[in-house]
């Protein structure tokens, strides 16, 4: 069969915001500088305004000139996905890159994947299997994902894991590169003048969308018990809330009160997360449950040593690298161990995390997944 193009990635894309259409504009380029064709078909809508938690899907940010993207699927509009195969089969790739994040795409999913995987080479892409926050009906319609694909790549071991038990198949277990894109490392002081934050102080910072399973409630509580409460660390809070403010307000006014704590509700864009990045001394990431977290490569980037709880799907990287600490999913134990890695000399967790970036480039991850999908 003569293919018009090597890779199609289907997922969420510019203009959409966050990290997974951030990423898959990573695995484009990324594929592309190894002289691969590639095209992302991207969702013209993807999420009922109503179910959606945030105050926006999308980002004004403009999109990297090499990237082609097409916005064509309507997720949740059955009767516009035959327009899709059409569109997509004309096209002509050789292999579909399905991203798969959330039961929500499954109908989808599987009506486009069975009608071209006998056209073209489809693999998922998978980033959670089991959600975070699970519905009834999560396991049916993952069920379908499964029975449409033949091969599957994670972006952690935790993931193949959670599939492997679920009687998955020809699981590739992979890693979550590192983004070449971002913005560089700056100094500390320097990052900390423009955000008028203290310069001599400690700073530990929790960055990224608050939901129930990421656990802010625990390191809030952490903050406000002893040895913490009175060590001289500060906090920062960085990200949107996924869920209400309210529930967490009691927590935030105790910590503003003691003059402990940095808030900064909403979205951050790529420049104000440079500078509180480069702003902090260690990232805590006090989840109660995790896959994997895209805040660990932003970490690794900014050569930052990471705070995380006992769950394979985070402490795997911090352990094997030796780019932080491990502790228990307790508010109790995030407080112990934060005030011991802030009295602990972090230099040497600094030079593991700079050993350690090699490791995840999007280089070698795309000359990895090319192997796998033409294995």
């Amino acid at each position: 069969m003569d293919f018009k193009l090597d890779y199609l990635i289907i997922g969420p894309a510019h203009p959409y915001r966050g990290g997974i259409a951030d990423t898959n504009h990573d695995l484009a380029l990324g594929l592309q500088k190894q002289g691969f064709s590639v095209k992302i078909v991207s969702f013209k809508k993807l999420y009922p305004n109503g179910i959606f938690p945030g105050t926006s899907q999308f980002t004004d940010k403009k999109a990297a000139d090499e990237l082609q993207i097409e916005r064509k699927i309507h997720a949740f509009n059955p009767l516009q996905w035959g327009n899709v195969v059409r569109y997509i089969k004309n096209l002509a790739p050789k292999h579909v890159v399905f991203r798969y994040y959330t039961p929500f795409l499954a109908p989808c999913y599987s009506y486009l994947g069975n009608r071209l995987k006998t056209a073209a080479s489809c693999i998922a892409l998978v980033d959670n299997w089991i959600p975070h926050e699970q519905r009834p009906w999560d396991r049916w319609l993952t069920q379908k994902i499964k029975k449409t694909f033949t091969r599957f790549i994670t972006l952690s071991s935790a993931v193949a894991e959670e599939m492997k038990k679920d009687g998955v198949e020809n699981i590739f277990k992979g890693f979550h590169p590192i983004s070449e894109n971002l913005p560089p490392n700056l100094g500390q002081e320097q990052a900390r003048i423009a955000l008028g934050w203290d310069l001599k102080k400690p700073i530990a910072l929790f960055y990224g969308l608050v939901r129930p399973y990421k656990g802010l409630d625990l390191l809030l509580s952490a903050f406000l018990e002893a040895p913490l409460a009175s060590a001289d660390i500060l906090l920062a809070v960085v990200g949107e809330f996924y869920e209400p403010q309210s529930k967490y307000q009691k927590q935030l006014s105790e910590l503003t009160e003691k003059e402990m704590l940095y808030f900064s509700p909403g979205f951050a864009d790529e420049a104000y997360t440079q500078l509180v990045f480069c702003a902090a001394d260690i990232v805590v990431l006090p989840y109660r449950s995790a896959s994997q977290s895209g805040v660990v490569p932003l970490a690794y980037h900014y050569q930052k040593p990471l705070l995380v709880t006992d769950l394979p799907g985070l402490k795997q990287p911090i352990v094997s690298d030796g780019t932080g600490w491990v502790c228990a999913p307790n508010s109790s134990a995030l407080s112990r161990k934060l005030t011991v890695a802030m009295n602990e000399r972090k230099e040497k967790k600094q030079q593991q995390l700079s050993q350690a970036r090699k490791n995840y480039s999007w280089e070698k991850f795309v000359k990895w997944m090319d192997s796998v999908c033409n294995g």
